[in-house]
């Protein structure tokens, strides 16, 4: 939920000087939206991805950190990810290895991965430009 912002208005007779009405008006200040962008370049890339490779990325999106593209491939996830998709968890190991061979996934650490930021990004487009030019090989490989 947003903050409260409270502002009064108020009417000035500008003859007199006298203030005629105070009306004050409350509203909830949303948050910025956060958006994931698919890159329309990372098209031609998707017929490299299998059925349900795709299913299990565009699952795995619901687990995005914001502005890291790193996704928590943990034990819990999976199992949520493979019920959502109605497979078995193992399904869903191979399908990340797999994407992984094809550097659509990095692994970060024990079940923490990258997203390839070429193909989609959860955050700003100025953070997704740094993860860029990490210095991290990110050309998508066919195998």
């Amino acid at each position: 939920m947003g903050k409260k912002v409270v502002y009064r208005q108020k009417t000035v007779d500008h003859e007199t000087g006298e203030v005629t009405e105070s009306v004050s008006v409350t509203m909830d200040k949303q948050p910025a939206p956060q958006y994931c962008s698919f890159f329309m370049d990372a098209v031609p890339y998707m017929k490299l991805i299998g059925a349900m490779e795709k299913d299990v990325l565009f699952q795995m999106v619901k687990y995005l950190e914001w502005n890291t593209n790193m996704v928590f491939a943990n034990e819990h996830n999976r199992i949520a990810i493979a019920y959502d998709l109605g497979l078995k968890p193992n399904s869903v190991g191979v399908a990340i290895r797999n994407m992984k061979k094809k550097n659509i996934l990095r692994r970060v650490r024990n079940t923490v991965y990258w997203i390839n930021p070429n193909i989609l990004f959860y955050g700003t487009l100025v953070k997704r430009e740094e993860m860029l030019k990490s210095g991290i090989d990110w050309e998508i490989r066919s195998k």
